[in-house]
């Protein structure tokens, strides 16, 4: 059954208890308001990728000599693999400092390793390095920030775009802003619910916290410009 923008936020002003579900009807300029609360939640939840329900896959391209690429609305990565016929090859994330702040020859063109991410406005840039040197395909799963909802769309189908149990956290963090919006407390109740939700898909979503270790004294050899340049990226 369709779950429209319009409904939930009918449901958030019934939450809030600024209406009655039995007595009232919520006039069409707090409709109005709710919308503009309802698209705030929305952008401010996209700060905090730990609430956001569910990480999407994106395919793209490498264009060859092309280092940075702008992805619309992502605002984190969870792996990155780029593929060789039926072959992927994983990148690893370097953080700004390490990534822009040392030492490396920039006119490279080989098999990318490692990647960085920057969130810029309407998404963010993702950098790679060695610079692409053909138009392999490329994977990441990641989060995208959630989509804000347009005026004249008030009757758009919620569950398209976001899970059951996402519409009912959507509700009460609507109830929340509206009543801040109408400097008045949120219902016990209601508050440890939001509450309560706000665990659940933090606790769905962890930060991985996993370390990874590359030993100098392994037996492997490390990544040099001996391979870059001899073994156009390739290791034995």
């Amino acid at each position: 059954m369709a779950y429209t923008a319009r409904a939930l936020i009918n449901d958030a002003y019934y939450l809030s208890g600024i209406f009655s579900r039995t007595l009232q009807e919520v006039p069409g300029d707090y409709i109005t308001l709710g919308l503009k609360l309802l698209n705030r939640v929305l952008a401010v939840d996209s700060i905090t990728t730990s609430i956001i329900p569910y990480y999407e896959e994106h395919v793209f391209n490498f264009v060859p000599g092309q280092e940075k690429y702008f992805i619309e609305n992502l605002i984190d990565i969870e792996n990155v693999i780029f593929k060789i016929n039926q072959v992927r090859y994983p990148l690893r994330e370097k953080n700004r400092n390490d990534y822009f702040g040392l030492s490396r020859a920039d006119n490279i063109s080989s098999l990318p390793y490692i990647f960085h991410l920057e969130e810029v406005n309407g998404g963010s840039n993702v950098w790679f390095y060695f610079i692409p040197s053909q138009d392999w395909e490329v994977k990441l799963w990641g989060k995208f920030a959630l989509l804000s909802i347009d005026d004249g769309n008030l009757d758009y189908d919620l569950s398209l775009k976001y899970p059951l149990k996402f519409q009912v956290y959507l509700m009460y963090r609507l109830a929340q802003f509206i009543c801040e919006d109408q400097q008045i407390t949120m219902g016990e109740q209601a508050q440890q619910k939001l509450t309560e939700l706000v665990e659940l898909f933090q606790n769905k979503s962890p930060i991985d916290l996993t370390i990874k270790k590359v030993s100098t004294f392994g037996k492997t050899a490390g990544m040099n410009y001996a391979w870059a340049n001899l073994g156009t990226g390739w290791t034995p």
